[in-house]
């Protein structure tokens, strides 16, 4: 499994904006097969961030999911203003699992 985390910067005259469009893209989220999940959240402590984190199968599968997928033509203009705002986009491997789940 691979972790995505975005980190985006957003003004907060924008905040009302960016989760309404945010709702809206989402929906490529949950049609993808490759997406087992996801959380997007706002931070307390600095109001201007937010962060998505989205679990994918795989980085492979993620990757060339999203570049052959006729869905993301769909995402991507819906997505256009998240995407301006990104200030970090990394992957992560899961190296040390909770063992609750």
């Amino acid at each position: 499994m691979i972790i995505e985390y975005i980190r985006y910067k957003i003004e907060r005259n924008q905040h009302k904006s960016f989760e309404c469009a945010y709702n809206k893209a989402q929906v490529f989220l949950k049609k993808s097969p490759h997406c087992l999940g996801w959380k997007f959240s706002h931070c307390v402590e600095d109001p201007n961030s937010y962060t998505l984190r989205i679990e994918w199968n795989s980085l492979d599968e993620h990757l060339k999911g999203i570049s052959l997928k006729p869905r993301v033509q769909i995402f991507l203009p819906r997505g256009t203003t998240l995407l301006n705002n990104i200030e970090e986009m990394c992957h992560y491997e899961v190296t040390i699992r909770d063992e609750k789940r």
